[in-house]
């Protein structure tokens, strides 16, 4: 599989609120991609804890975050190839979308741009 992290703007990071962090839950040293699973690493420079989950688990996390927030996201294949849509209604409105080429892409950037824009 494609390294979906460039796509969605994951890069190494130190003190910094992120998808990552905010879902779930704790500050994130460093991130990496090994496939479809997603090295981080949780502490500080000096002592630090290697954890490992798997994208689409990390995608899980990502709607039940949302949910949390009182905001459902909803993911499906859409009518173009190999395209996914990721998408969130309130008020029986959709009021933002974002394509990915697979669903966990789709679903980061969704929960990337509620981070931006509603939380």
């Amino acid at each position: 599989m494609e390294n979906i992290l460039k796509s969605i703007e994951f890069k190494n990071i130190e003190n910094e609120n992120t998808l990552l962090s905010n879902v779930l839950g704790f500050e994130i040293y460093k991130i990496k991609q090994h496939g479809n699973d997603i090295m981080y690493k949780v502490g500080n420079k000096d002592k630090w804890e290697e954890k490992f989950i798997n994208i689409h688990e990390l995608a899980y996390e990502c709607k039940k975050w949302a949910h949390s927030n009182k905001i459902l996201i909803y993911s499906r294949h859409d009518n173009v190839p190999n395209l996914w849509q990721a998408y969130i209604n309130l008020n029986i409105t959709t009021i933002h979308t974002e394509l990915g080429n697979n669903e966990p892409e789709a679903i980061f950037k969704i929960t990337k741009w509620i981070l931006k824009n509603l939380i």
